[in-house]
């Protein structure tokens, strides 16, 4: 995308990147989801019988579920998108002023949100910065801004540290 293209997307998201401590070029995909971020919510238990077994049933809260949906609806891939590398992920997370969630937690559904859509799995994101921002204005401005780009992956010669270990084999 040319910078034009990302004015276009969030001119607030912009100006973040343009920031000089930032220094991030932005990647072929870049997104917004609009509206207040949400964390990923711990997986619920609920206990149901089935004649006369009991089983414990593990499922994903209405919430996260939503907003997990909401972030795939917001991510339009390019036709030449590959699946198959890995990647480096930007997310700028915009909170009301006064008002936030574990950042940690919003960047999991965002790369959850984009399992078998962007990557097949997350565990393909080799490099990750998530950077937490309060809105100077009203709600509408709390979002989350998310910068995707292949992974440049150098071969380096990679020698195991040698270290010496005080405990007997």
């Amino acid at each position: 995308m040319d910078t034009g293209a990302i004015c276009a997307v969030s001119a607030h998201c912009w100006m973040l990147i343009e920031e000089p401590h930032v220094r991030v070029k932005p990647g072929p995909l870049n997104f917004e989801v609009p509206g207040k971020p949400v964390g990923k919510e711990r997986p619920r238990f609920s206990i149901r019988r089935k004649g006369k077994k009991m089983f414990v049933q593990t499922f994903t809260p209405e919430k996260t579920l939503a907003y997990e949906k909401k972030v795939r609806e917001a991510c339009e891939l390019p036709e030449d998108w590959r699946t198959d590398t890995d990647y480096t992920v930007h997310i700028w997370i915009t909170f009301e002023n006064g008002v936030h969630s574990d950042i940690d937690n919003v960047a999991k559904s965002v790369l959850d949100a984009l399992n078998k859509h962007v990557w097949d799995d997350d565990k393909q994101v080799a490099n990750l910065t998530v950077q937490r921002m309060y809105s100077s204005r009203e709600e509408d401005d709390a979002g989350v801004f998310v910068s995707i780009l292949p992974h440049a992956t150098r071969t380096l010669p990679v020698q195991k540290p040698k270290v010496k270990s005080k405990l007997k084999a």
